[in-house]
C-alpha cells in the first residue's frame, strides 16, 4: 500500500508523508494487535466462518475508504476496519494448515506463508503500474480493485472444510451432546454466555512463560521495522532519482525472496 498509494494520496489530500503513511502503520498494527481476538473467535466458531467474516470486513473497509477523501476516515476504514478484517483472515489461514497436516506440517506452512510473497511480487507490480506508471486508475478506484481482491478471500474461506480436531467442532459436538442430555431430562450445567465463552478462551498464564514472553517481545521489536521497507522503499527510491518504472522492482524483489525462503 505504501508503494501504490503514498504518493497519490499525498498529492490529492495535500498532506505530509507522516500523515498519510500512518494509514499503513495502523493497518498492520491492528492486524497483529487483533490476533488474540481472532484466536478466540477461531476457537469458538472455526477457521471457515472467521476467515469468511474477515474477508467481508476487510473488503468493506477498503470499499468505504474510496468514497470520502479524508485522512481520518482512511485511518478508520483502511487502518482499523481493514486491520481487523485482515486479522480474522490471516490467523485461520495459518491455524488451518496445522489442522490439516500432521506430517511435514512445517513445509506445508512454509508453502502457505509464501503466498504473501507471491502477492507482493505480482500485486505490487500490477497495482503500481495501473495507478502510478500508466495512470489508468485514480487511487480511489484502485481501492475498489483492492476491495474486490480481498473479497475473493470468501472463496478461500469456504475451502477450509471443518475438521473434527478443530476446537470449534469439538465445542459444537459438546453442545450437541448437552442438548441430547437435556432432552433426556438429565441434569446438566447451565450454558455460558457469549462473553463467558470468550473469557474461558483467554489464558494469561502464557505471559508467565519466559520463552513465550521473550518470543513476543522479539516479534514486537521486529514488527517495528518490518513494514518500514514496504511502505517507504518506493518513496526513498524516488528521493534517489530512480525512474518510476524501476522503483517497483524493489518491493517485487522482497516478494520474490519471500517465495524462495521456503
Amino acid at each position: 500500500m505504501g508503494q501504490v498509494f503514498l504518493e497519490p494520496m499525498m498529492k490529492q489530500l495535500s498532506l505530509s508523508r507522516a500523515s498519510v503513511s500512518a494509514i499503513f502503520g495502523i493497518l498492520p498494527a491492528v492486524t497483529l494487535g487483533a490476533g488474540p481476538i481472532a484466536t478466540v473467535l477461531t476457537n469458538m466458531y472455526g477457521c471457515r466462518l472467521v476467515a469468511i467474516i474477515g474477508a467481508c470486513v476487510a473488503s468493506l473497509g477498503f470499499f468505504l475508504s474510496r468514497w470520502w477523501a479524508n485522512i481520518w476516515f482512511s485511518y478508520i476504514t483502511n487502518g482499523v476496519i481493514g486491520g481487523i478484517g485482515f486479522a480474522l483472515m490471516y490467523l485461520p489461514a495459518i491455524v488451518s494448515v496445522n489442522l490439516y497436516f500432521e506430517k511435514k506440517s512445517a513445509f506445508a506452512l512454509g508453502i502457505a506463508v509464501c503466498g504473501s510473497g507471491v502477492g507482493t511480487f505480482v500485486i505490487s507490480y500490477i497495482m503500481d503500474a495501473v495507478v502510478n506508471i500508466w495512470s489508468w486508475l485514480s487511487y480511489p478506484s484502485a481501492l475498489l480493485i483492492e476491495a474486490a481482491i480481498i473479497l475473493f478471500g470468501i472463496v478461500c474461506g469456504f475451502l477450509m472444510t471443518p475438521l473434527t480436531q478443530e476446537p470449534s467442532e469439538q465445542r459444537r459436538l459438546q453442545r450437541q451432546a448437552e442438548k441430547n442430555l437435556i432432552s433426556s431430562n438429565v441434569p446438566n450445567s447451565p450454558s455460558k454466555s457469549f462473553f463467558g465463552q470468550i473469557i474461558e478462551q483467554i489464558d494469561l498464564n502464557l505471559v508467565k512463560n519466559t520463552a513465550f514472553t521473550l518470543f513476543s517481545v522479539s516479534n514486537f521489536l521486529a514488527s517495528l521495522g518490518f513494514n518500514v521497507i514496504y511502505n517507504f522503499a518506493d518513496d526513498l527510491a524516488n528521493d534517489s532519482k530512480v525512474i518510476k518504472e524501476h522503483r517497483t522492482y524493489i518491493v517485487m524483489s522482497i516478494g520474490l525472496s519471500n517465495i524462495l525462503q521456503i
